[in-house]
């Protein structure tokens, strides 16, 4: 069963850079590696699917299909033993660290990453180092 689909353009005239499917699905494309769950706490909430398949070759990641960060989504994370990773670009670093304030004033360990570039543009290599 199709449960979302995403659209990329590559072209420099293209005015949308992605075309997403509206409804229900957004914020709920989760990316889990070919392991158990349980074994890594880590929750990596990224902007884009891309990134998310990246950041899934180390460890589990979620695709918010945008940059706002839902307090209900990392609320249930943190609840169910998760403890989320926001990694955002340098040109949302300001809104990671509210996000993150917000949730850490709360109680929730939320960790940040930011990083010049998108998850998506980085070896796995790369991306184990920035979550370690």
């Amino acid at each position: 069963r199709l449960v979302y689909y995403q659209a990329r353009s590559f072209g420099p005239g293209n005015k949308q850079k992605y075309l997403n499917v509206k409804g229900r699905a957004r914020g709920r494309v989760f990316f889990v590696p070919n392991r158990i769950l349980d074994e890594d706490p880590r929750v990596v909430l990224v902007e884009d699917i891309l990134s998310a398949i990246k950041v899934n070759r180390v460890t589990n990641s979620l695709a918010l299909l945008y940059s706002h960060v839902p307090a209900e989504l990392v609320i249930k994370l943190c609840k169910r033993g998760r403890r989320p990773i926001i990694w955002l670009d340098d040109d949302k670093k300001q809104q990671a660290v509210v996000f993150t304030s917000k949730f850490r004033s709360w109680g929730y360990p939320v960790r940040t990453v930011i990083t010049p570039l998108d998850p998506k543009c980085y070896k796995s290599e790369d991306v184990q180092k920035f979550l370690s």
